[in-house]
Protein backbone atom coordinates (compact mmCIF):
# COMPACT_ATOMS: atom_id res chain seq x y z
CA UNK A 1 0.00 0.00 0.00
CA UNK A 2 1.63 3.27 -1.11
CA UNK A 3 0.19 7.23 -0.69
CA UNK A 4 1.76 10.03 -2.03
CA UNK A 5 0.94 13.67 -2.80
CA UNK A 6 2.92 16.58 -4.18
CA UNK A 7 1.58 20.22 -4.67
CA UNK A 8 2.85 22.17 -7.72
CA UNK A 9 4.69 25.84 -8.02
CA UNK A 10 1.45 27.08 -8.66
CA UNK A 11 -0.75 26.48 -5.89
CA UNK A 12 -3.75 25.60 -7.96
CA UNK A 13 -1.64 22.15 -8.69
CA UNK A 14 -2.27 19.40 -6.73
CA UNK A 15 -1.49 15.57 -6.85
CA UNK A 16 -3.40 12.88 -4.82
CA UNK A 17 -1.95 8.78 -5.09
CA UNK A 18 -3.27 5.86 -3.61
CA UNK A 19 -2.50 2.42 -4.56
CA UNK A 20 -2.27 -1.08 -3.31
CA UNK A 21 -1.31 -4.54 -4.57
CA UNK A 22 -2.21 -8.63 -3.32
CA UNK A 23 -0.45 -11.15 -4.02
CA UNK A 24 -1.63 -15.02 -3.38
CA UNK A 25 0.60 -18.16 -4.05
CA UNK A 26 -0.67 -21.32 -3.63
CA UNK A 27 0.51 -25.16 -4.56
CA UNK A 28 -1.51 -27.77 -5.37
CA UNK A 29 0.36 -31.05 -4.93
CA UNK A 30 3.42 -30.84 -6.87
CA UNK A 31 2.32 -30.35 -9.95
CA UNK A 32 -0.09 -27.23 -9.93
CA UNK A 33 0.66 -23.52 -8.87
CA UNK A 34 -2.13 -20.83 -9.06
CA UNK A 35 -0.84 -17.35 -8.44
CA UNK A 36 -3.56 -14.19 -8.23
CA UNK A 37 -2.69 -11.06 -8.43
CA UNK A 38 -4.73 -7.77 -7.62
CA UNK A 39 -3.85 -4.30 -7.77
CA UNK A 40 -5.70 -0.78 -7.19
CA UNK A 41 -4.95 2.61 -7.87
CA UNK A 42 -6.77 6.24 -7.38
CA UNK A 43 -4.91 9.44 -8.53
CA UNK A 44 -6.53 13.29 -8.81
CA UNK A 45 -4.96 15.97 -10.07
CA UNK A 46 -6.59 18.84 -10.19
CA UNK A 47 -4.95 22.25 -12.16
CA UNK A 48 -3.29 23.19 -14.99
CA UNK A 49 -2.91 20.16 -17.47
CA UNK A 50 -0.89 21.29 -20.26
CA UNK A 51 2.25 22.29 -21.84
CA UNK A 52 1.61 26.09 -22.94
CA UNK A 53 -0.62 27.68 -19.81
CA UNK A 54 1.12 31.09 -19.13
CA UNK A 55 0.25 30.58 -15.27
CA UNK A 56 3.09 27.87 -14.53
CA UNK A 57 5.51 29.19 -17.20
CA UNK A 58 8.82 30.65 -15.11
CA UNK A 59 9.12 33.17 -18.24
CA UNK A 60 5.43 34.52 -18.00
CA UNK A 61 5.38 34.46 -14.20
CA UNK A 62 8.91 36.50 -14.43
CA UNK A 63 7.07 39.46 -17.15
CA UNK A 64 3.37 39.26 -14.87
CA UNK A 65 6.27 40.83 -12.34
CA UNK A 66 6.98 44.34 -14.82
CA UNK A 67 3.41 44.40 -15.29
CA UNK A 68 1.18 46.50 -12.53
CA UNK A 69 -1.37 45.40 -14.35
CA UNK A 70 -1.76 42.08 -13.55
CA UNK A 71 -2.17 42.85 -9.99
CA UNK A 72 -5.31 41.30 -8.47
CA UNK A 73 -7.26 44.83 -7.87
CA UNK A 74 -7.16 47.77 -10.08
CA UNK A 75 -5.12 50.26 -8.25
CA UNK A 76 -7.61 52.82 -8.82
CA UNK A 77 -10.97 51.54 -8.32
CA UNK A 78 -9.63 48.67 -5.71
CA UNK A 79 -12.12 46.00 -8.07
CA UNK A 80 -10.57 42.67 -9.24
CA UNK A 81 -8.34 43.07 -12.43
CA UNK A 82 -9.65 41.31 -15.20
CA UNK A 83 -8.21 42.75 -18.13
CA UNK A 84 -5.49 41.03 -20.41
CA UNK A 85 -4.34 43.60 -22.93
CA UNK A 86 -3.34 41.33 -25.68
CA UNK A 87 -0.71 39.45 -23.71
CA UNK A 88 0.13 35.99 -22.55
CA UNK A 89 0.56 36.97 -19.11
CA UNK A 90 -2.16 36.95 -17.15
CA UNK A 91 -3.63 37.39 -13.31
CA UNK A 92 -3.26 33.95 -11.96
CA UNK A 93 -4.05 35.18 -8.20
CA UNK A 94 -7.24 36.42 -10.14
CA UNK A 95 -8.41 33.54 -12.46
CA UNK A 96 -7.29 30.74 -10.56
CA UNK A 97 -10.27 31.40 -7.93
CA UNK A 98 -12.59 31.09 -11.64
CA UNK A 99 -11.91 27.64 -12.83
CA UNK A 100 -12.03 24.00 -11.96
CA UNK A 101 -9.89 21.29 -13.62
CA UNK A 102 -9.54 17.89 -12.08
CA UNK A 103 -9.25 14.36 -13.30
CA UNK A 104 -9.28 11.21 -11.51
CA UNK A 105 -8.00 7.82 -12.61
CA UNK A 106 -9.48 4.87 -10.89
CA UNK A 107 -7.47 1.77 -12.40
CA UNK A 108 -8.23 -2.00 -11.10
CA UNK A 109 -5.78 -5.11 -12.59
CA UNK A 110 -5.98 -8.63 -12.01
CA UNK A 111 -4.21 -11.56 -13.08
CA UNK A 112 -4.74 -15.20 -13.13
CA UNK A 113 -1.99 -17.96 -13.50
CA UNK A 114 -2.16 -21.71 -13.98
CA UNK A 115 0.79 -23.78 -14.11
CA UNK A 116 0.91 -27.26 -14.65
CA UNK A 117 4.18 -29.37 -14.46
CA UNK A 118 3.62 -31.98 -16.76
CA UNK A 119 7.17 -33.56 -16.59
CA UNK A 120 10.35 -32.77 -15.32
CA UNK A 121 11.54 -29.76 -17.55
CA UNK A 122 7.84 -29.64 -19.30
CA UNK A 123 5.45 -26.67 -18.17
CA UNK A 124 1.63 -25.75 -19.46
CA UNK A 125 1.37 -21.93 -18.18
CA UNK A 126 -1.90 -19.95 -18.78
CA UNK A 127 -2.43 -16.23 -17.79
CA UNK A 128 -5.91 -14.70 -17.63
CA UNK A 129 -5.55 -10.67 -16.91
CA UNK A 130 -8.01 -7.76 -17.21
CA UNK A 131 -7.40 -3.94 -16.68
CA UNK A 132 -9.81 -1.32 -16.52
CA UNK A 133 -9.05 2.22 -16.22
CA UNK A 134 -11.86 4.51 -15.23
CA UNK A 135 -11.13 8.39 -16.28
CA UNK A 136 -13.24 11.30 -14.85
CA UNK A 137 -12.35 14.74 -16.19
CA UNK A 138 -13.77 17.98 -14.89
CA UNK A 139 -13.50 21.91 -16.32
CA UNK A 140 -15.05 24.57 -15.18
CA UNK A 141 -15.11 27.80 -16.30
CA UNK A 142 -16.66 30.70 -14.62
CA UNK A 143 -18.46 33.80 -16.38
CA UNK A 144 -15.57 35.91 -14.98
CA UNK A 145 -12.87 33.77 -16.45
CA UNK A 146 -11.74 35.06 -19.69
CA UNK A 147 -12.66 31.10 -21.15
CA UNK A 148 -15.67 31.40 -19.96
CA UNK A 149 -17.06 34.57 -20.46
CA UNK A 150 -18.02 34.28 -24.23
CA UNK A 151 -20.35 31.92 -22.91
CA UNK A 152 -21.41 33.26 -19.64
CA UNK A 153 -19.43 30.23 -17.88
CA UNK A 154 -19.04 26.93 -19.21
CA UNK A 155 -18.64 23.51 -18.13
CA UNK A 156 -17.23 20.20 -19.19
CA UNK A 157 -17.86 16.62 -17.69
CA UNK A 158 -16.08 13.66 -19.37
CA UNK A 159 -15.69 9.70 -18.41
CA UNK A 160 -13.66 7.64 -20.40
CA UNK A 161 -13.11 3.68 -19.76
CA UNK A 162 -10.48 1.86 -20.70
CA UNK A 163 -10.70 -1.89 -20.56
CA UNK A 164 -7.38 -4.63 -21.95
CA UNK A 165 -7.95 -8.36 -21.62
CA UNK A 166 -5.55 -10.85 -22.69
CA UNK A 167 -5.32 -14.62 -22.36
CA UNK A 168 -1.79 -16.34 -22.85
CA UNK A 169 -1.43 -19.67 -23.23
CA UNK A 170 2.42 -21.19 -23.23
CA UNK A 171 3.85 -24.85 -23.41
CA UNK A 172 7.80 -24.40 -22.10
CA UNK A 173 10.22 -27.00 -22.12
CA UNK A 174 13.92 -26.85 -20.32
CA UNK A 175 16.49 -29.87 -20.65
CA UNK A 176 19.97 -30.30 -19.72
CA UNK A 177 21.95 -32.97 -20.73
CA UNK A 178 25.25 -34.39 -21.37
CA UNK A 179 26.74 -32.23 -18.65
CA UNK A 180 27.27 -29.14 -21.62
CA UNK A 181 23.94 -29.13 -23.57
CA UNK A 182 21.33 -27.12 -23.03
CA UNK A 183 18.17 -26.38 -24.82
CA UNK A 184 14.52 -24.42 -24.62
CA UNK A 185 11.70 -24.75 -26.21
CA UNK A 186 8.26 -22.37 -26.04
CA UNK A 187 5.20 -22.50 -28.20
CA UNK A 188 1.53 -20.75 -27.29
CA UNK A 189 -1.00 -18.62 -28.23
CA UNK A 190 -2.00 -15.29 -27.21
CA UNK A 191 -5.22 -12.94 -27.67
CA UNK A 192 -5.86 -9.48 -26.84
CA UNK A 193 -8.82 -6.96 -26.93
CA UNK A 194 -8.85 -3.36 -26.20
CA UNK A 195 -11.96 -1.33 -26.10
CA UNK A 196 -12.50 2.54 -25.16
CA UNK A 197 -15.90 4.12 -23.46
CA UNK A 198 -16.04 8.35 -24.06
CA UNK A 199 -18.81 9.66 -22.65
CA UNK A 200 -19.16 13.43 -22.75
CA UNK A 201 -21.41 16.08 -21.51
CA UNK A 202 -21.36 19.90 -21.95
CA UNK A 203 -23.09 23.14 -20.91
CA UNK A 204 -23.05 27.06 -21.25
CA UNK A 205 -24.86 29.99 -19.95
CA UNK A 206 -24.12 29.28 -16.26
CA UNK A 207 -27.21 30.39 -13.52
CA UNK A 208 -24.38 31.83 -10.82
CA UNK A 209 -20.69 31.23 -10.51
CA UNK A 210 -21.47 28.91 -7.48
CA UNK A 211 -23.45 26.20 -9.54
CA UNK A 212 -20.52 24.36 -11.59
CA UNK A 213 -22.92 21.11 -13.03
CA UNK A 214 -24.10 20.85 -16.65
CA UNK A 215 -27.78 20.40 -15.50
CA UNK A 216 -27.92 23.72 -14.42
CA UNK A 217 -26.44 25.00 -16.98
CA UNK A 218 -28.54 26.93 -20.23
CA UNK A 219 -27.59 25.09 -22.87
CA UNK A 220 -26.31 21.47 -22.95
CA UNK A 221 -24.96 19.14 -25.49
CA UNK A 222 -23.46 15.57 -25.04
CA UNK A 223 -21.88 12.95 -26.92
CA UNK A 224 -20.49 9.22 -26.61
CA UNK A 225 -18.32 7.02 -28.83
CA UNK A 226 -16.81 3.43 -29.07
CA UNK A 227 -13.46 1.87 -30.27
CA UNK A 228 -11.57 -0.68 -29.85
CA UNK A 229 -9.07 -3.32 -31.80
CA UNK A 230 -8.07 -7.14 -31.19
CA UNK A 231 -5.03 -8.79 -31.77
CA UNK A 232 -4.68 -12.79 -32.07
CA UNK A 233 -0.68 -13.91 -31.68
CA UNK A 234 0.50 -17.59 -32.43
CA UNK A 235 4.03 -17.83 -31.05
CA UNK A 236 7.23 -20.23 -30.65
CA UNK A 237 10.58 -20.23 -29.36
CA UNK A 238 13.90 -21.98 -29.48
CA UNK A 239 16.91 -21.77 -27.70
CA UNK A 240 20.32 -23.96 -27.26
CA UNK A 241 23.81 -23.33 -25.73
CA UNK A 242 26.73 -25.73 -25.76
CA UNK A 243 28.34 -25.49 -22.55
CA UNK A 244 27.74 -22.12 -21.98
CA UNK A 245 30.68 -21.13 -24.94
CA UNK A 246 27.83 -21.26 -28.55
CA UNK A 247 24.43 -20.09 -28.20
CA UNK A 248 22.02 -19.97 -30.82
CA UNK A 249 18.45 -18.55 -30.79
CA UNK A 250 15.61 -18.74 -32.83
CA UNK A 251 11.89 -17.61 -32.96
CA UNK A 252 8.70 -17.22 -35.04
CA UNK A 253 5.41 -15.75 -34.50
CA UNK A 254 1.77 -14.94 -36.60
CA UNK A 255 0.34 -12.11 -35.78
CA UNK A 256 -3.48 -11.24 -36.44
CA UNK A 257 -4.91 -7.64 -36.32
CA UNK A 258 -8.25 -6.21 -36.21
CA UNK A 259 -6.62 -2.75 -37.30
CA UNK A 260 -6.29 -4.68 -41.12
CA UNK A 261 -8.30 -5.77 -43.63
CA UNK A 262 -8.84 -9.32 -43.64
CA UNK A 263 -6.95 -10.48 -46.77
CA UNK A 264 -3.60 -8.61 -45.38
CA UNK A 265 -4.32 -9.14 -41.33
CA UNK A 266 -1.64 -12.04 -40.71
CA UNK A 267 2.00 -10.83 -40.68
CA UNK A 268 4.80 -13.73 -40.15
CA UNK A 269 7.60 -12.02 -38.00
CA UNK A 270 10.45 -14.30 -37.15
CA UNK A 271 14.48 -13.87 -35.88
CA UNK A 272 17.46 -15.73 -35.59
CA UNK A 273 20.50 -15.05 -33.25
CA UNK A 274 24.01 -16.84 -32.17
CA UNK A 275 26.94 -15.39 -29.97
CA UNK A 276 30.04 -17.39 -29.28
CA UNK A 277 32.08 -16.64 -26.27
CA UNK A 278 35.38 -16.32 -27.52
CA UNK A 279 36.91 -15.97 -24.15
CA UNK A 280 36.55 -19.73 -22.94
CA UNK A 281 38.04 -20.87 -26.12
CA UNK A 282 41.78 -22.76 -25.29
CA UNK A 283 43.62 -20.71 -27.35
CA UNK A 284 42.61 -17.57 -25.31
CA UNK A 285 44.56 -18.65 -21.98
CA UNK A 286 47.37 -16.52 -22.39
CA UNK A 287 45.74 -13.43 -22.39
CA UNK A 288 43.03 -14.40 -19.87
CA UNK A 289 45.27 -12.69 -17.00
CA UNK A 290 44.01 -9.29 -17.95
CA UNK A 291 40.88 -10.06 -20.34
CA UNK A 292 38.14 -11.26 -18.81
CA UNK A 293 35.41 -11.26 -21.21
CA UNK A 294 35.20 -11.64 -25.59
CA UNK A 295 32.21 -12.15 -27.11
CA UNK A 296 30.78 -12.25 -30.34
CA UNK A 297 26.98 -11.89 -31.35
CA UNK A 298 25.16 -11.60 -34.24
CA UNK A 299 21.29 -11.15 -35.07
CA UNK A 300 18.84 -10.73 -38.33
CA UNK A 301 15.14 -10.58 -37.87
CA UNK A 302 11.76 -8.90 -39.32
CA UNK A 303 9.24 -7.66 -36.88
CA UNK A 304 6.19 -5.62 -37.82
CA UNK A 305 4.25 -2.35 -36.70
CA UNK A 306 0.40 -1.67 -36.83
CA UNK A 307 -1.61 1.21 -37.97
CA UNK A 308 -2.58 3.62 -34.54
CA UNK A 309 -5.87 3.99 -36.45
CA UNK A 310 -7.97 1.43 -35.51
CA UNK A 311 -10.33 1.19 -38.80
CA UNK A 312 -7.73 2.94 -41.25
CA UNK A 313 -8.88 0.55 -44.00
CA UNK A 314 -12.68 0.68 -44.09
CA UNK A 315 -14.79 3.46 -44.79
CA UNK A 316 -16.58 5.09 -42.24
CA UNK A 317 -19.70 6.96 -41.94
CA UNK A 318 -19.74 9.76 -39.32
CA UNK A 319 -23.45 10.75 -37.81
CA UNK A 320 -21.90 13.90 -36.10
CA UNK A 321 -23.99 15.92 -38.69
CA UNK A 322 -27.72 16.57 -37.99
CA UNK A 323 -30.07 17.67 -41.03
CA UNK A 324 -33.19 19.52 -40.42
CA UNK A 325 -33.16 18.04 -36.44
CA UNK A 326 -32.90 14.51 -38.02
CA UNK A 327 -29.65 12.30 -38.09
CA UNK A 328 -27.51 12.20 -40.95
CA UNK A 329 -24.97 10.57 -42.18
CA UNK A 330 -21.74 11.72 -43.78
CA UNK A 331 -18.61 9.38 -45.98
CA UNK A 332 -15.63 10.60 -43.06
CA UNK A 333 -12.47 8.01 -43.96
CA UNK A 334 -11.26 6.80 -47.36
CA UNK A 335 -11.04 3.38 -46.84
CA UNK A 336 -7.49 1.40 -48.13
CA UNK A 337 -8.28 -2.63 -48.28
CA UNK A 338 -4.87 -3.21 -49.19
CA UNK A 339 -3.35 -1.49 -45.71
CA UNK A 340 -1.01 -3.67 -44.00
CA UNK A 341 1.60 -3.97 -41.87
CA UNK A 342 4.72 -1.91 -41.36
CA UNK A 343 8.32 -4.47 -41.44
CA UNK A 344 11.27 -3.74 -40.30
CA UNK A 345 14.41 -6.22 -41.02
CA UNK A 346 17.29 -5.70 -38.44
CA UNK A 347 20.58 -6.99 -38.77
CA UNK A 348 23.08 -6.51 -35.93
CA UNK A 349 26.56 -7.20 -34.84
CA UNK A 350 28.13 -7.05 -32.07
CA UNK A 351 31.84 -7.45 -30.37
CA UNK A 352 31.83 -7.31 -26.18
CA UNK A 353 34.64 -7.14 -23.86
CA UNK A 354 36.41 -6.89 -20.64
CA UNK A 355 39.61 -6.38 -18.90
CA UNK A 356 41.06 -6.86 -15.17
CA UNK A 357 37.64 -8.97 -14.51
CA UNK A 358 35.50 -6.55 -15.52
CA UNK A 359 36.66 -3.45 -13.63
CA UNK A 360 36.66 -2.36 -17.74
CA UNK A 361 34.14 -3.15 -20.26
CA UNK A 362 32.40 -2.36 -23.21
CA UNK A 363 31.17 -3.15 -26.97
CA UNK A 364 31.12 -2.03 -30.10
CA UNK A 365 28.50 -2.65 -32.58
CA UNK A 366 26.73 -2.16 -35.80
CA UNK A 367 23.52 -2.26 -36.98
CA UNK A 368 21.18 -2.29 -40.17
CA UNK A 369 17.50 -1.65 -40.13
CA UNK A 370 15.47 -1.19 -43.40
CA UNK A 371 11.71 -0.31 -42.80
CA UNK A 372 9.55 -1.21 -45.09
CA UNK A 373 5.95 -0.17 -46.50
CA UNK A 374 5.87 2.14 -43.84
CA UNK A 375 2.28 3.77 -42.49
CA UNK A 376 1.48 7.04 -43.78
CA UNK A 377 -1.27 9.67 -44.55
CA UNK A 378 -1.00 10.47 -48.26
CA UNK A 379 -2.07 13.36 -49.91
CA UNK A 380 -5.14 12.61 -52.51
CA UNK A 381 -7.40 14.85 -54.74
CA UNK A 382 -9.54 17.17 -52.69
CA UNK A 383 -12.45 16.45 -55.95
CA UNK A 384 -12.66 12.98 -53.92
CA UNK A 385 -14.11 14.62 -50.98
CA UNK A 386 -10.75 13.72 -48.97
CA UNK A 387 -7.31 15.49 -48.38
CA UNK A 388 -5.40 12.29 -47.43
CA UNK A 389 -5.83 8.70 -46.92
CA UNK A 390 -3.63 5.85 -44.83
CA UNK A 391 -1.11 4.04 -47.03
CA UNK A 392 1.95 1.93 -47.57
CA UNK A 393 4.59 3.88 -48.79
CA UNK A 394 8.43 4.84 -48.64
CA UNK A 395 11.35 2.52 -47.51
CA UNK A 396 13.59 4.48 -44.63
CA UNK A 397 17.46 2.29 -43.78
CA UNK A 398 18.71 3.22 -40.29
CA UNK A 399 22.45 2.04 -40.00
CA UNK A 400 25.45 2.87 -38.09
CA UNK A 401 28.00 2.16 -35.56
CA UNK A 402 27.43 2.02 -31.53
CA UNK A 403 30.04 2.32 -28.76
CA UNK A 404 29.61 2.08 -25.11
CA UNK A 405 32.79 1.87 -22.58
CA UNK A 406 32.27 2.14 -18.81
Amino acid sequence: IAYTRDQGRVSVNDFDRFSGRVNLNQKVGKVLEFATGVSLSRTSKSGFNDTVNTGSNYFYQSRNMFWGLYWPTDYKSGKDWTSRYGSYAYNPLYYNKEWENLSINTRISASETVTLHILPGLDAKTILSYDNTGVRDHVYYSPNHYLGSSANGKVNEMRTTYEKLVSSSTLHYNKSFAGKHSIGLLAGFEAEKNNTDFVRASGENMPSDQLHTVSTSGTTTSAGYNWGNSLVSIISKADYNYDEQYFLSASYRRDGSSRLSPKVRWGNFWSVSGAWRIISEPFMSGVSSFLSDLKFRASYGVNGTLPTDNYGYINLMSYSNKYMGEPGSVLSTLANQNLSWETSYTANFGLDFGFFNQRLKGSVEYFNRDSRDLIQNVPVSTTTGFSKTLQNVGVINNHGVELSLS
